[in-house]
């Protein structure tokens, strides 16, 4: 069973940039905030004069994507640029995977905390998609530009080739925080442990994924997709039947649940308690979606539903991220109690 580390973290804007700018190499926070569809977003500008943008992190995207009206405050169709925008090669086209299209050009985006400020050249691809952009690793398909990973994570920038992640308690404003270029020791209570990630690249070399593989899931049996998803539910008290066929858990139901799960790689393991599992807000908020889910692709993608729980650091290996010389590797730790969501 393999883990594709593809990590979907929506990452929004709160603030102007008026901060004096940081001078790397340094590390620093972005606070979390949490919209009310419930994604958890932090702050960027892009171009001159600087505008708002969510920012999706996304480890398997290609260059950053965004409305086509709003780069360097400029449409796209013929008129004149302003000073931090840089057109990109002549007649350059680019698409993602979810069908977006449009020409590659580079800009200034800026990410600030609360007393300093960091901005980097970085590659965006101009299109009609709302105010989104895309924090994505580089493709094999855009050798040209660099995406705003691999400028950011530049040894002149930041301290380190990683950042951390403590997803905050779900709350309005939420406490959450990415450190970029090193992480603390403020939120877990127990060492990291570090995971080795492989680059995975699709069949069309579209897309890049970071992977790695359990040896085996610990759940009272050993689990293997649908296969057992029946005796999963039994042996922890539930019919998935009923939820097969349309019932929705109770979450106070789910909050009697008493076992212990154990993911088992081969670099150490990740215990899963009951209450990681429980995500409320399935059509209402009384009840949860279900724990687990029948999959054929035999992967599990890593998203907020568990890195919530944990304190992740990610990282890159290397300053040179299309390197195949570097080590990327993903690290959990368990949190303190009262950081728990």
């Amino acid at each position: 069973m393999s883990l594709i580390f593809t990590l979907w973290l929506l990452l929004g804007l709160g603030h102007a940039f008026r901060q004096e700018r940081v001078h790397g190499p340094t590390t620093f926070n972005v606070p979390i905030n949490v919209t009310e569809s419930g994604y958890r977003t932090v702050a960027i500008s892009l171009g001159t004069p600087p505008r708002e943008f969510n920012l999706w992190l996304d480890t398997g995207s290609d260059p950053e994507t965004c409305s086509t009206l709003i780069i360097s405050g400029v449409p796209s169709l013929g008129l004149p640029a302003q000073p931090t925008y840089l057109p990109g090669v002549p007649g350059r086209h680019s698409g993602t995977p979810l069908g977006t299209a449009g020409m590659v050009h580079n800009d200034v985006a800026t990410i600030a905390t609360a007393n300093a400020s960091t901005g980097v050249s970085t590659r965006v691809l101009r299109a009609a998609f709302s105010t989104w952009a895309w924090l994505g690793f580089p493709s094999h398909r855009e050798p040209v530009h660099a995406s705003l990973l691999e400028s950011l994570f530049h040894p002149e920038i930041l301290e380190a080739h990683e950042f951390a992640i403590y997803a905050g308690q779900g709350l309005s404003p939420n406490n959450g925080v990415i450190q970029f270029g090193g992480h603390s020791t403020e939120y877990n209570s127990t060492d990291v442990t570090y995971f080795n990630i492989q680059r995975y690249t699709g069949d069309n070399d579209a897309i890049i994924y970071w992977t790695t593989y359990i040896d085996r899931v610990d759940f009272i049996l050993n689990t293997n997709g649908k296969t057992y998803i029946e005796d999963i539910y039994s042996s922890i008290g539930m019919n998935y039947t009923f939820i097969k066929e349309g019932g929705r858990p109770l979450c106070e139901d789910l909050r009697k649940l008493d076992f212990n799960m154990t993911l088992i790689l081969p670099e150490g393991s990740i215990a899963v308690r009951p209450s990681d599992l429980i995500v409320p807000g399935y059509t209402e908020e009384q009840y949860c979606w279900p724990m687990f889910e029948p999959s054929s692709s035999g992967r599990w993608v890593v998203g907020m539903r568990l890195i919530r729980n944990f304190y992740t650091v990610w990282d890159l290996g290397g300053s040179d991220i299309r390197s195949d010389e570097v080590q990327p590797q993903l690290g959990f730790a368990e949190l303190k109690a009262e950081y728990h969501p």
